[in-house]
């Protein structure tokens, strides 16, 4: 398929989400309501789109992390157990223990930074990197070999982390669910490079891709 990559940028109250709405209405007719995909950052901006009685079913509707999860068939996850665990198995990164369970509908929800500790620290910044797409071998020290560390946990474990999910999709090129014709991503101004280069990678296999957001209230 030939790719139409679309933006729609503009504040508050310009009339993106109406925009949204009527662009999905009119995708609808044009290639099925089944064949329509919506990312967005959080639940509340999916429950936006929800809330706005469009035609199609929740489940094409979600945060990326939340479609990745699905399209990679519900793999087991980092839990609150595995968190117990880390703090045990890795006492010189110094955990804090506190549950910072993740939300797949709401991934980077605010955490109480009071409670961090040293290996939440590095865990953050192991995923900020990631997220950035940094060449590992360019990551400071202390974050490579915590990296070490955590990747084995995990691969002992059989868990994936939230990361994992989008980096996973994009090495993998995991095919776009619902083989989605048209795919829309709102608050994309607040996803990170390796998001995005997802969110193109299916979007190369649309006839269209739209981008919604606000560049003025990035993250």
């Amino acid at each position: 398929m030939k790719q139409h990559e679309i933006r729609i940028f503009g504040p508050p109250g310009t009339g993106k989400t109406t925009t949204l709405g009527r662009l999905i209405v009119d995708a609808c007719k044009e290639y099925g309501s089944e064949s329509i995909l919506v990312a967005s950052f959080t639940r509340t901006a999916a429950r936006t789109v929800v809330d706005r009685n469009l035609p199609i079913n929740a489940h094409q509707i979600g945060t990326l992390h939340a479609l990745c999860y699905r399209a990679l068939d519900r793999p087991k996850l980092v839990s609150s157990d595995s968190q117990r665990e880390r703090k045990e198995a890795f006492p010189m990164y110094r955990f804090s223990g506190v549950q910072q369970a993740q939300d797949l509908d709401d991934p980077y929800r605010d955490i109480d930074k009071s409670q961090e500790g040293y290996g939440d620290a590095l865990l953050q910044d192991y995923h900020r990197l990631r997220g950035l797409r940094i060449d590992p071998d360019q990551w400071p020290v202390r974050v490579q070999s915590f990296a070490v560390d955590w990747e084995d946990f995990i691969e002992q474990r059989m868990e994936m982390d939230f990361t994992d999910l989008i980096d996973l999709c994009l090495r993998e090129h995991v095919p776009i669910p619902h083989r989605a014709a048209a795919f829309f991503l709102d608050e994309v101004q607040d996803f990170s490079a390796l998001e995005l280069a997802l969110a193109r990678q299916w979007g190369a296999d649309c006839e269209r891709l739209y981008f919604f957001g606000d560049d003025l209230q990035c993250l």
